[in-house]
């Protein structure tokens, strides 16, 4: 019986000193706050393919509950430069509190040139909350209110904006940059600014950029109309011709934003370089048989000139469409 009631008692005593072993000042989990944000475009200029970027000025609208949410030290525009925050301010309203700012930055983008002059691109304008992981607050998108301003369209004359819109999402890290307390697994509520462009007049300017090719390759066909063993003429305007494209390829990659991928340029470039040199191999196919000297043969050379140039001409035509329509 003593030994029941001791362990009782060691039982009692052990279940008293974990609760007291809890200190009472523990908060309550917090409550996120439900952030309404809102974005006024203003203007967008230096439209840089090369450097990747952009820049823009964005008014920001925050309304949100909380006192404790200090947006003027918990704002960021992400993938930017040069970032500026002017006429930043926190007013009080009925219940709730709203903050504004104007935003002016170098956004970097990424673009996609591969199919230039018929590009279409995506700008992608993001802020983030960079204190404050999702447990404080979550951003909703107040687009409404949200829009671009009509100087927008006017400012990006060579593209149409075809699509614009204000998105709220949420981004992980896998890391807590050094904060033990911080959850590495929480994420960030960012607000994202996206905007559809494609470009105006796109057929008038690949037509331009691609007019020495096309001139160099007729030139090349012309030479199934002169004789075979006319060898300085034939083979003549064929390797001008090639030399012509040779040109004309520097002469747009010195004019078009460098990327290093293949780009539809490249391949139209190279269909005319492998042209030309069938071109060439049909020459000298034909100046082969012209030369064993029988009419039969001489007959042959005649009808593999036209056959060559029927064949040619149509299939390059035909593989250059395909190279074009599939970009489009």
């Amino acid at each position: 019986m003593n030994v029941t009631r001791t362990i009782l008692v060691s039982l009692m005593l052990i279940a008293t000193m974990s609760v007291q072993a809890v200190p009472d000042d523990i908060p309550p989990r917090m409550v996120a706050d439900t952030v309404n944000i809102g974005a006024y475009v203003e203007s967008l200029y230096d439209f840089d393919l090369q450097s990747n970027t952009i820049r823009a000025d964005i008014y920001y609208w925050c309304h949100f509950n909380r006192a404790d949410l200090d947006f003027s030290n918990d704002f960021e525009m992400k993938k930017s430069s040069g970032v500026s925050f002017l006429n930043s301010g926190i007013d009080t309203l009925a219940k709730r509190y709203r903050f504004h700012t104007k935003a002016s930055a170098r956004v970097r983008q990424k673009y996609k040139l591969t199919n230039y002059p018929l590009d279409a691109q995506r700008l992608v304008i993001s802020v983030e909350a960079y204190e404050s992981d999702v447990d404080k607050l979550v951003f909703r998108a107040d687009s409404s209110d949200c829009g671009l301003d009509p100087s927008v369209y006017e400012s990006l004359d060579e593209w149409t904006v075809t699509n614009t819109q204000f998105l709220s999402s949420e981004t992980a890290y896998s890391s807590d940059f050094g904060d033990d307390v911080r959850d590495s697994r929480s994420g960030f509520s960012r607000f994202d600014i996206v905007i559809d462009l494609r470009r105006k007049d796109s057929i008038h300017i690949l037509i331009k950029l691609i007019t020495g090719i096309l001139v160099a390759f007729v030139i090349s066909c012309c030479s199934f109309f002169v004789r075979a063993n006319n060898t300085d003429p034939r083979f003549g305007l064929s390797v001008g011709a090639l030399f012509a494209a040779i040109g004309n390829k520097y002469i747009v990659e010195s004019n078009v934003p460098s990327t290093s991928e293949v780009s539809m340029l490249d391949n139209l470039h190279n269909l005319t370089f492998v042209y030309i040199f069938l071109i060439i191999v049909a020459a000298v196919v034909s100046l082969h048989l012209y030369e064993k000297g029988s009419e039969e043969d001489k007959r042959k050379s005649r009808r593999l000139d036209m056959y060559a140039f029927v064949a040619v001409f149509i299939s390059y035509l035909a593989i250059m469409g395909y190279l074009i329509g599939r970009e489009m």
